[in-house]
């Protein structure tokens, strides 16, 4: 008895689960660049307006620099409500005195900020620090929020 060996149709086992393989890693990658893609768009329009409000503040302390003859003079700070203050919730330091727009220390400057930022789900502030080495001013502006999942 003789065995007729030919060719058979099909495909084998191994050639099956190899192309099964190939098919889970592609679409796992399109899957994961997919999401990676609807997060920055959900988030880009986040990102960019805190960009636009901490370039807003670093513009409003930059004219506090250029008119801040009264530190310079040794003349006493204005009165609540000058351009020297930025905004309501800056109204004092943690011991009780009054915290101007340039005054060493930390400061918040979430009153830049719409409600839609400062509220849920994004929940953003912007802050910044005051720093001052031989009579200059170093300005660090911090954002944060939370980006959506």
């Amino acid at each position: 008895m003789t065995r007729r060996r030919g060719r058979r149709n099909g495909f084998t086992l191994v050639e099956v689960c190899v192309a099964a393989m190939i098919v889970a890693i592609g679409a796992t990658a399109l899957f994961a660049v997919a999401l990676s893609t609807r997060r920055t768009i959900a988030v880009s329009p986040i990102r960019e307006q805190m960009h636009q409000y901490s370039r807003l503040l670093l513009e409003t302390l930059k004219t506090h620099v250029t008119s801040d003859t009264a530190v310079a003079t040794g003349a006493p700070y204005p009165t609540l409500g000058s351009p020297w203050r930025l905004c309501p919730p800056d109204k004092t330091n943690s011991d009780g005195t009054l915290a101007w727009a340039l005054s060493a220390g930390n400061h918040n400057a979430d009153c830049f900020l719409t409600p839609a930022l400062t509220g849920a789900p994004v929940n953003a502030h912007l802050l910044y620090a005051v720093s001052v080495q031989g009579g200059a001013r170093r300005i660090t502006v911090t954002m944060n929020w939370d980006e959506p999942d």
